[in-house]
């Protein structure tokens, strides 16, 4: 016949009564732990039993908690102030259940029975109870009865800058460390426990959360300096402008950042060059990286426009050289005489265009 006793959130065992009141108990074997046949269960309770634990045994004196068990007695005399309650199940290859006292309630049985002989020591505070015994819980050492926090020191990490002097408790947040130079952000790391037998924590990898330092892009001195890292240089003239232009990305150690350093060469403005060409005076014009038509300044003495109305034009181009094209382009006239009248009329023209 086989027997289950199974703690059970009901009934008290009278001489485990003061051990609930301790801030950490935990039940001990005995040679002497003895079983005895105590008062009736209340057939009312229905509560479901908190753990069980199995032994084989014609006799329930004659069983003897194993370290596991022990544990969960502790654990329910912990949960129920102080009172160990269990009931017996008991059934014969697993189908016929046997009644007691005439009742056949598969949950309740006539008879509870108490342990009439148990010792128990009182842990740390920080301690649990397992095996029977008082074991420092997690991030302390001892044995059980005092327990202290274990810590980690001596926190050196090659070209990180931790605080080698500081004493870390095992399972804080992680400490901090600056970066190696040229790097921004930070190194983090933890103290681990190492058990409960174990004075020392030990410190986990660190975790690098560090970053070249860099230049952010620039718009200046008619150039584009691109982002780069510490020591390299960059620069590009923009649109509309020509030359060779240079800057070099530099650290600055105190402030922990990056700056740029002073040009090196210089970007100037892209320009159409101006003069005679093609029977008229041409002014000199930028064109600020777009092709762009420019108007002749005059015609040479003796030339004048196909057309009166329009003007003499030509292309400045975004690289800054003047298109051979030209659009209506000074031509000689027949005499000085009428080159005079042209110039007469064309002043005329202006009158009538303004108003």
């Amino acid at each position: 016949m086989r027997n289950h006793l199974e703690a059970h959130r009901n009934e008290p065992a009278s001489s485990l009564f003061l051990c609930g009141h301790r801030p950490r108990f935990c039940l001990l074997r005995t040679p002497a732990l003895t079983w005895s046949q105590v008062s009736t269960l209340n057939a009312q309770s229905k509560l479901l039993p908190k753990e069980t634990a199995t032994f084989i045994s014609a006799d329930l004196s004659t069983y003897s908690p194993s370290l596991a068990d022990l544990d969960k007695f502790t654990a329910n005399l912990r949960l129920n102030g102080g009172r160990l309650s269990f009931f017996i199940k008991r059934w014969c290859n697993g189908t016929v259940r046997y009644t007691n006292n005439g009742l056949d309630d598969y949950n309740y049985k006539a008879n509870s029975f108490a342990i009439s002989t148990l010792s128990s020591v009182t842990c740390h505070p920080k301690a649990v109870c397992s095996g029977a015994t008082c074991v420092c819980g997690t991030n302390f050492f001892g044995d059980g009865f005092s327990c202290s926090r274990a810590t980690c020191t001596n926190n050196v990490v090659p070209g990180y800058f931790f605080d080698a002097s500081e004493v870390v408790n095992a399972g804080e947040d992680a400490v901090t460390a600056t970066c190696p130079p040229g790097l921004a952000g930070n190194a983090t790391r933890r103290c681990l426990w190492n058990g409960p037998l174990s004075e020392s924590g030990v410190w986990a990898d660190p975790i690098n959360n560090c970053h070249p330092v860099s230049c952010t892009t620039d718009v200046a001195y008619n150039a584009t300096f691109n982002s780069v890292l510490i020591g390299s240089s960059s620069g590009a003239c923009l649109s509309g402008f020509a030359g060779t232009i240079t800057r070099v990305c530099l650290y600055n150690a105190t402030s922990g950042t990056a700056y740029w350093g002073e040009p090196v060469g210089a970007c100037k403005p892209i320009s159409c060059g101006g003069g005679e060409y093609d029977n008229a005076e041409w002014p000199s014009w930028e064109p600020k990286g777009q092709d762009v038509y420019v108007n002749a300044t005059t015609c040479k003495p003796g030339y004048q426009p196909d057309d009166l109305l329009a003007s003499t034009q030509r292309l400045c181009t975004a690289s800054g050289v003047f298109n051979t094209t030209i659009i209506n382009p000074c031509k000689r006239t027949c005499s000085c005489g009428w080159a005079g009248q042209v110039s007469a009329a064309r002043a005329n023209v202006n009158t009538l265009v303004s108003r």
